[in-house]
């Protein structure tokens, strides 16, 4: 999963444009990875308790090498499109009920990324080492270093 969060990445960095703040190189890189990895384990989640469904995962199926705007799905069963959202947690050590409690579902209204799914699921990624997503300017080699250090 991680392999294929990095390479989707790497490709949709050339063509991904700031659209509410400026992010350097890797910040963009990482927003992108972790928004991969996120659809990629709600699909393998969904495929592991659902037997006999078959989920399409709109990166998956482009030709255009990722140069043009998705189709506003990340994951689709049958008619039943998924958007999936990411979120990386700054604070060090968060407990799960801390997060449900505090945090809330990313749904972009209004904006050019607007538009509407048949479900939206949120996962947020937690850190074991503190300061891990607090650097925004995280050089490249030591994001591929430490990403087995990722929680879910």
């Amino acid at each position: 999963m991680i392999k294929w969060a990095s390479k989707t990445a790497r490709f949709k960095i050339l063509n991904t444009v700031n659209s509410w703040q400026e992010r350097s190189f890797c910040k963009k890189f990482t927003n992108i990875f972790y928004g991969d990895l996120a659809k990629i384990t709600v699909k393998q989640y969904i495929l592991s308790k659902i037997s006999g469904i078959k989920i399409i995962e709109y990166d998956e199926m482009r030709i255009d090498n990722f140069e043009y705007p998705d189709h506003g799905w990340d994951l689709k069963a049958g008619d039943f499109e998924i958007e999936v959202k990411s979120s990386q947690e700054k604070k060090f050590d968060i407990q799960p009920q801390e997060i449900y409690d505090k945090r809330r579902l990313i749904i972009n209204e209004n904006n050019m990324h607007s538009h509407f799914s048949d479900a939206y699921v949120q996962v947020f990624f937690t850190q074991k080492t503190p300061g891990f997503f607090g650097n925004e300017n995280l050089d490249l080699s030591f994001l591929i270093k430490h990403l087995q250090q990722i929680n879910m």
